[in-house]
């Protein structure tokens, strides 16, 4: 969060690409004054590993939705992953090839990624002009004969979506840890006007609702103390 603070900044026009029509902007004559590869690369690359190490969670999810049971894939994968251990085993790259689409959890991550510009910055395989704004890299380094490029507005809007959906990723957790309160007969607190704040005693009834004793509850617990 903190890399991403820093570069916020730089990533405003390529931020305002996601508001725009699918295939509206001209990559080729759109660019951007606030920024340079170098500046975003860093980012992406550090959000693509970040990424690459929670997909295992949404596709847990899908598991759990779709198959009641959130060890079994999806039939039909790729690459012999026959199991969510068989998904952890593999490459980050197989991993987003294998993040599905067509199931919710996954889907709702929105992630764009271009794995040969990846592996290319990796082996430093880059050349970025300044000017034109376009990046060109070799996808594959046992043919250097080829190149392919990417302007660097449409490289940052990759950059961006991983993010976003390290975000997703972020919130599934954070419901997760919800359910488990719930499930352990926390209750949330009503929104409502600030209260004065009442001592408890520690043979009153918890306020959580558990039905306890405050000091058999959630007493030292930093929530009501």
């Amino acid at each position: 969060m903190n890399e991403f603070i820093e570069v916020y900044q730089y990533l405003i026009p390529a931020f305002a690409t996601q508001f725009c029509k699918a295939d509206s902007i001209d990559f080729v004559e759109e660019g951007s004054t606030t920024s340079s590869f170098d500046l975003v690369k860093q980012f992406y690359l550090d959000v693509y590993e970040a990424l690459g190490n929670i997909l295992i969670l949404p596709v847990a999810l899908n598991n759990i939705k779709f198959r009641g049971d959130f060890k079994k894939v999806k039939l039909g994968l790729e690459r012999k992953v026959d199991s969510l251990d068989d998904f952890f085993g593999i490459s980050k790259a197989n991993r987003y090839h294998l993040c599905d689409s067509e199931e919710i959890y996954t889907e709702y991550l929105r992630v764009i990624i271009n794995a040969k510009l990846r592996n290319a910055i990796g082996h430093n395989d880059v050349k970025y002009d300044a000017i034109s704004q376009q990046i060109t890299y070799i996808p594959d380094p046992k043919d250097r004969s080829k190149s392919r490029t990417e302007y660097l507005l449409e490289f940052e809007n990759e950059a961006l979506h991983l993010f976003q959906a390290i975000l997703v990723v972020a919130e599934y957790l954070y419901r997760i840890k919800e359910f488990v309160l719930i499930d352990k007969g926390y209750r949330p607190v009503e929104v409502g006007m600030p209260l004065k704040k009442v001592k408890i005693g520690r043979n009153d009834l918890c306020p959580c609702g558990s039905g306890k004793k405050f000091k058999k509850c959630c007493l030292g617990k930093g929530l009501y103390d």
